[in-house]
C-alpha cells in the first residue's frame, strides 16, 4: 500500500469513510443504552440483568480483540473489516426476532464477536496508507467516529421511536451495516506485506512490556468512565432521577457533542505535546468530574454530562498514538487488541454490570462515585516512567 502524506482529495474520502465505519461499528452497540429501557420494561428484568447484556457483549469482543491478529494473518486487515461489518449486520438482524430475554445473550455475544475485529484490523491498515507524522491526526479523526456515535446513537433511536417500534430499528441498522461492507469490499486496499515472517500469534515480548499493562490498567477505567457509564445514563435518568425516557435520550445525545471535537482536537495535540501529559489529564479530571456525576442534583448532573466526555474522549487518540510509538509490525495490532479488550470486557461489560448491581442494591450514584474514584487514582500511571519519555 502507497503512503499518502496528503488528507484531502482520494485519501481524505478514504478516511472520512472509514471514520463512518467506526460510526457503524460503535453505533451497533451503543444503540443499545439508548433502547434499554424500554428493553427493560417489556422484558420485566432488573437493573442488573437488564446491564448485562453489556457483559456478553464485552465478553465476545474481547474474545474476537484477542484473536483478532489472527484473523488479520489470514485473511488481511481488509477481509476482516468487511467481515466484522457483516457479522455486526447478522447479529443486529437477530433482534426483532428474539421474544425471550436469555436470547440476547446470544445475539450480543455475537456482535462482540463482530466489532471485535474491527479496530486492530483498521489502526495498522491506516498507519500504513497514511505517513507517520500525520498519525495523530489520521487516529484522531478517525476515532471521531465513535464520539459521533455516542451523541447521535440516541438521538438516532429516539427519531426512529417516533417511526417504528424500538425492534424495527434493528431492521434499520442491518441494512446500513451490509451497505458498508459493500463498499468498503470494492473500495479498499489490501495492507500487503504488513504481516511478515513466523512469530507466534502470542508474542512473548509483547507480555513482557511493562508500558502494556500501565496503559491496560489506565484504559479500563477510562473506558468504564466513558463508555461503561454511558450505557447505563438512560437507565440512571430514566429509573432513579426520574425523567421520561425520550428527554433522557436528548440529553445523553446533546451532551455527546461537545466531546468529538475534544477528540478530534486531542490528535493534533498529541503531534505537538507531550504524549504522557496528554494521557494523564483526560484520565484523571475526567475520574474527577465521573465522582462529581454521583449527585441528586438533576441541573448539575445535566451540565457534568456535557463536560465529563469532553475530557474522557480525549483519552482514546492518545492511547492509540502511544500504541503505535511503542510498538511495531505485527505487535502493534496485537497491543492494540489487548488494550482494548481489557477496556471493552471490565469497562465496557464488567463495570455497567457492578453499576447496575448498585443500583438494585443501593443507588446507581454509589456506583458512579466508586468509578470516579478509581479511574482519578489510576491516571498517576502514565506518569510513571515508561517508554514514551
Amino acid at each position: 500500500m502507497h503512503q499518502t502524506r496528503a488528507l484531502r482529495g482520494k485519501a481524505g474520502a478514504f478516511l472520512l469513510f472509514a471514520a463512518f465505519l467506526w460510526f457503524m461499528s460503535f453505533t451497533a452497540r451503543t444503540i443499545f443504552s439508548a433502547l434499554l429501557p424500554l428493553m427493560e420494561d417489556e422484558f420485566a428484568v432488573s437493573h442488573a440483568r437488564a446491564s448485562s447484556i453489556f457483559v456478553f457483549m464485552s465478553v465476545g469482543y474481547a474474545l474476537s480483540l484477542m484473536f483478532s491478529g489472527l484473523f488479520a494473518r489470514l485473511f488481511g486487515p481488509k477481509k476482516s473489516i468487511v467481515a466484522s461489518l457483516t457479522l455486526a449486520a447478522l447479529a443486529h438482524a437477530m433482534v426483532p426476532l428474539l421474544k425471550v430475554f436469555q436470547l440476547f445473550y446470544v445475539s450480543m455475544f455475537l456482535l462482540g464477536v463482530s466489532v471485535g475485529m474491527y479496530l486492530p484490523s483498521m489502526v495498522p491498515l491506516l498507519t500504513a496508507h497514511y505517513d507517520e507524522r500525520d498519525w495523530g491526526k489520521v487516529l484522531a479523526i478517525h476515532d471521531s467516529g465513535a464520539g459521533i456515535s455516542l451523541f447521535a446513537a440516541p438521538l438516532i433511536a429516539t427519531g426512529l421511536l417516533t417511526l417504528m417500534p424500538w425492534r424495527g430499528i434493528f431492521v434499520v441498522t442491518t441494512a446500513t451495516l451490509l451497505v458498508c461492507a459493500a463498499v468498503f469490499l470494492f473500495i479498499s486496499e489490501e495492507a500487503k506485506g504488513f504481516f511478515r515472517g513466523k512469530q507466534s500469534f502470542f508474542l512473548t515480548t509483547l507480555w513482557r512490556k511493562r508500558e502494556l499493562w500501565l496503559m491496560g490498567t489506565v484504559l479500563t477505567f477510562v473506558a468504564g468512565a466513558s463508555i461503561g457509564f454511558y450505557y447505563l445514563i438512560p437507565l440512571y435518568l430514566v429509573k432513579e432521577v426520574g425523567m421520561a425516557p425520550a428527554k433522557a435520550n436528548i440529553i445523553l445525545g446533546i451532551s455527546r457533542t461537545i466531546s468529538v471535537a475534544a477528540g478530534i482536537s486531542t490528535g493534533f495535540l498529541v503531534d505537538r505535546f507531550s504524549l504522557r501529559r496528554t494521557l494523564f489529564f483526560p484520565a484523571f479530571f475526567g475520574g474527577i468530574l465521573t465522582i462529581l456525576l454521583a449527585t441528586k442534583d438533576v441541573a448539575r448532573i445535566e451540565v457534568l454530562l456535557f463536560v465529563q466526555p469532553c475530557l474522557l474522549m480525549g483519552f482514546m487518540p492518545a492511547m492509540f498514538v502511544a500504541v503505535s510509538r511503542l510498538f511495531q509490525g505485527e505487535s502493534r495490532g496485537q497491543a492494540t487488541a489487548f488494550l482494548v479488550s481489557l477496556g471493552a470486557i471490565v469497562g465496557g461489560g464488567v463495570i455497567p454490570y457492578l453499576i447496575g448491581l448498585s443500583g438494585d442494591l443501593v443507588s446507581f450514584r454509589l456506583g458512579i462515585g466508586l468509578l470516579g474514584v478509581a479511574t482519578t487514582l489510576s491516571s498517576g500511571l502514565v506518569l510513571l516512567p515508561n517508554g514514551l519519555d
